[in-house]
């Protein structure tokens, strides 16, 4: 039996998944929180995520893609950027009833750490003033478009210069440089630039400054996420450290404006 099934476990934050070989093929099972199969089916014809074999409400059984995963290297490659940005944009140019306020989530990541008295840091004021801040001026400005909402690398799928995307618990309508944003958190000044000019054609600073402000916003989302997943998480992994680490940088933004 051991040649014909094994079932290995991967870490994720989100959901419960699996590599699966079965007579030797490898194949990939996830667990979803959400029912997306009519969304997941509308991305799969737009070949933006890979067909699955099987789909039902929570449960997606694809073939494994192997040496797929990607890189820091391959990240800041041209060829990456261009791939990423053509299949955003077709993602982006969808449009369904499902929103995705990062706003709103930060704001009731922050009430439910305040009901439970946890421990925030000092400045932690100044940063929800700056949230604040940048509520009040892009809501005037969004470019409004169907978004996945977590675009860490081990999201993206990178092979034979296609990009596929996976893992789509979070998505919904947003502002789409809030996905540009995540894609672009550990990406240098140069490279951001080269992803706004391969995405709109030109890279302003209105472009640039844009970027900027959701890339704070992005982190500071993952930041009060952290903080609410180390109240319950069994992990080795401290999301709380994590946590911490990205409310000190949007702090040093704060005083010194560096990304």
């Amino acid at each position: 039996m051991k040649n014909i099934l094994k079932i290995t476990p991967i870490n994720s934050l989100n959901n419960s998944t699996y590599n699966i070989t079965i007579f030797h093929k490898k194949y990939f099972l996830k667990v979803t929180k959400r029912n997306n199969t009519k969304l997941i089916k509308l991305l799969e014809d737009k070949d933006i995520t890979p067909k699955g074999i099987f789909t039902s409400k929570k449960i997606l059984f694809n073939k494994y893609i192997s040496n797929a995963n990607l890189d820091e290297k391959l990240q800041n490659t041209e060829t990456f950027l261009k791939s990423i940005s053509s299949e955003l944009k077709k993602l982006h140019s969808i449009s369904i009833n499902t929103y995705n306020n990062p706003f709103e989530k930060i704001k009731n990541n922050f009430s439910h750490l305040e009901k439970i008295n946890f421990s925030l840091p000092p400045y932690t004021k100044f940063i929800i003033h700056k949230l604040n801040l940048l509520e009040e001026e892009l809501s005037k400005d969004i470019n409004l478009g169907l978004c996945h909402n977590d675009l860490n690398p081990s999201n993206i799928l990178y092979k034979n210069n296609k990009v596929y995307l996976v893992d789509f618990d979070f998505i919904g309508m947003n502002d789409i440089y809030y996905d540009l944003a995540t894609l672009s958190w550990f990406l240098s000044k140069d490279i951001r630039k080269k992803l706004l000019f391969f995405y709109f054609g030109d890279c302003t600073s209105y472009h640039v400054d844009k970027l900027n402000k959701y890339i704070f916003i992005a982190k500071l989302w993952n930041a009060t996420w952290s903080y609410n997943k180390s109240i319950v998480s069994n992990s080795d992994y401290n999301y709380r450290l994590g946590g911490d680490l990205i409310m000190e940088d949007l702090y040093n933004y704060i005083s010194k404006n560096t990304y």
